[in-house]
Formats: structure tokens, sequence, C-alpha cells
């Protein structure tokens, strides 16, 4: 393996990776006699009603959000009716374990450690852990097929696409516990990606928080490492205080990350994502909302950077697409010969046309965009792929640096 150039923060967890079974989600939304009328968006999950309000709205819709859940016992009552893999969670994480696949060596900031993280890490991953004592709190993964059906007393309805549904009650998160060894260890890497924030549920907390992070980086970390953050939406939703978190970030960062649906809850709208004029002109929005140097957005049609030098991202955003997809086709058992397979596809029916329209448009000195890879096969994978496309990116933008 290479020696480390990527170190990786800032969250993980443990997560409860459901099986989905339309027949297992229909009983349990009948036992509780869940109306059609009663599905709607819910931010908070407060018992197991609301957990499966929630995932019929999330199944409906097609969407793929994260939700707080009060107590740790709601996602513990729902996993026990179901089938599912204890995997490792968190973007750095995630990304520190497709590394390993491809003989990457990288840096990982922990903050909670148990049996089941010690044992699922790769060897080759370098780990720090902010937190000294031993904490279990899974997170609810809950993966839905294209067409996933999910029957009521007298409704029934069908997901418009796969995605994947997040619900999670963590103190650790909440807490974000810090590894100075992290950053001095680390301190080397060409790359470093940071996130995590808003999972702080106290916003002042959180930009507390955010000051000790961007004080050890001050402290121990490389003046020409590339520093990504990658974006998620809150456990607690989006809240128009959070502008203050996320503005911090922004005018400390080099790169700026997130996916459609993140960019469509900060402008507060959904956009036609196949409509190049209107795809841009919300990333605009986004850049006066949240100022930032460079903007990276990724979705299931395509990626885009938005910078000044959009143009020097071009080959970070093509590795962390064809790295994505990979994931998507095969799941977490990968290799370098599977990307190869991968480059090969052709581009997304939809995705390909936008981003050949996209690039005509505008300049490369303004934003570059690159198509999603056409994947026709019905078993897919949906968990992981925004972290899988970050482990892309700075698997990439190492090399370059390090030319």
């Amino acid at each position: 393996m290479s020696s480390p150039s990527i170190a990786l923060g800032m969250n993980n967890g443990i997560d409860f990776e459901i099986e989905w079974d339309d027949k297992g989600v229909s009983t349990l939304v009948q036992e509780v006699g869940l109306a059609f009328e009663e599905i709607k968006k819910v931010t908070v999950v407060s018992s197991l009603r609301d957990l499966l309000t929630s995932i019929c709205y999330q199944v409906m819709k097609g969407e793929g959000t994260s939700v707080h859940v009060t107590d740790i016992k709601y996602n513990l009552e729902f996993s026990s009716h179901f089938k599912y893999r204890t995997t490792i969670g968190g973007a750095g994480s995630r990304a520190a374990i497709v590394l390993s696949k491809l003989d990457i060596l990288s840096y990982l900031h922990l903050v909670s450690i148990n049996k089941e993280t010690r044992e699922l890490l790769p060897k080759g991953v370098k780990y720090y852990c902010g937190n000294t004592q031993d904490t279990f709190y899974p997170h609810l993964i809950i993966q839905f097929p294209k067409n996933a059906v999910i029957t009521g007393n007298d409704w029934q309805i069908k997901s418009p696409r796969a995605n994947r549904a997040m619900y999670l009650h963590d103190p650790d998160l909440q807490t974000m516990p810090l590894s100075y060894d992290f950053f001095k260890e680390g301190g080397k890497s060409k790359v470093l990606l940071i996130g995590g924030f808003t999972t702080i549920p106290d916003i002042e907390k959180s930009l507390v928080k955010a000051d000790e992070v961007f004080t050890l980086i001050e402290k121990f970390v490389d003046k020409d490492c590339e520093i990504y953050y990658e974006d998620s939406c809150p456990p607690h939703g989006i809240r128009p205080e959070l502008i203050k978190v996320w503005t911090k970030i922004a005018a400390k960062v080099d790169v700026f990350g997130m996916n459609e649906d993140e960019l469509q809850e900060h402008i507060g709208r959904k956009i036609n994502l196949l409509d190049p004029n209107e795809v841009l002109l919300a990333i605009k929005e986004l850049a006066e909302l949240i100022p930032a140097k460079r903007y990276v957005i990724h979705s299931r049609y395509w990626a885009i950077c938005y910078a000044k030098d959009a143009s020097n991202y071009h080959d970070a955003l093509l590795e962390a697409t064809k790295l994505a997809t990979t994931r998507f086709r095969l799941g977490d058992n990968i290799s370098p010969s599977d990307l190869d397979e991968t480059a090969k596809l052709k581009d997304d029916p939809e995705g390909g046309p936008f981003a050949l329209e996209f690039n005509k448009l505008f300049s490369k000195d303004v934003a570059i965009c690159v198509p999603a890879y056409e994947v026709t096969q019905d078993k897919v994978t949906t968990i992981g792929l925004g972290d899988t496309f970050v482990a892309g990116f700075l698997k990439q933008r190492a090399d370059d640096l390090n030319k």
C-alpha cells in the first residue's frame, strides 16, 4: 500500500442496513393503522408510528434523507422485525474502507469506538478516536429498491426510484469528541475531509466545535493541504440558524460538497435536475447563501464543479463518479479491475445529454460537468454512494497534488 496522503474526518457510527421486505414493512404499517393522509415528511421520530410514517413518505417520494430519533429503542424495535447487516457508517469511515480495497492507506478520525467498529475496520486504516469509552448507538439504514411497494389497510404506494433513508439517535455525533492525534499525524496529508458539525443540535456548540477543528487544522495541517467539506442533511432538519455554521465552514475550506437533495434543501425548492440553466441557477443561489471557493454537487445524473478553476477538477469528478457507480453496481466487493469495467459503460441516457448541453452553455472557468454512467441491472446498492463519491474525488485530488 502507498503511504497515507488522505485524512478522513470526522464522524462515524455503526449502521444496521435493513434488508428491504415489502411484506414486512406493510405488515407493520397495517398493525399501527397508518392512514394514507397521515403520510408526511417527519423531522423527528418519537415513536414507531413516526418511523413508519417517515419511511412511507421517503419511499413514496423516492427521497433519501436522515432523520433524528429521540430514543434508540425505536431503531432497535424496527430492526428486530427484519434481517440486516451490521456495517460502519459515516463519510470518512466508508471512504476509508473503499480506498483500502484499492490499496490506498488513509488516516481516519472516529467519534465512537466499540467491538463492532474494531472488527469491521480494515487493518490498513490508521484510526484515531476522540472518545475514550466504548459506546453503541446503531443507525437504522433503510435501502429500498425502485418499485418498492408498501401496502396499508386501504392504500398502496410504490417508490419511483431506489434510495436509502437514515434514522439516527447518536449522542457521540451530537458531541463530536475530537482526537488531536488525528490532526498531528494526518497533518501531512495532501487532502483532508471534514464534516459532521450540523449533527450537533445546539448551534452555538456546533460553531464552537468548528472553531476547535479549524484551530487544530491551522496548528497541525500543512498549508497546501486541500480541505473538502461534505455536507449532509442534518438529522434535526434544515434550520435557518444553521446558515451560521455552514458560512463559517465554507469560508475555511477549499471544496464545499453535497448531493442534489441537499442542494434543494438549501435553496428551499425542488428543481429540474435535467435542465442545465435551472441547475446552474440553483448553484448560484447556493453560492449567494453560503459563499465558498468551490462547490461540488453530485446527483444520480451528473456531477458538477462550480468554481473559477473548475476545469482543474474534471478528473476528480470523473474518478468520483466511476467509483460511486462501481459501488452502485457491486456493493462492498469492488476491486481496481471493477473500476475499469465501469469506465466502459455508456453515459446515463439522461445525464449524458445534460452534461453535453451544460458544458456547451458554460465556460470551464465557471463550471464543469461529467455525466453518470448507465447501469441497467435491477439489484443495486444505494447505501454509501455519496461517501464513495467523496472517496474517489479525494483519491484523484491526492494524485493530482502529488504530481
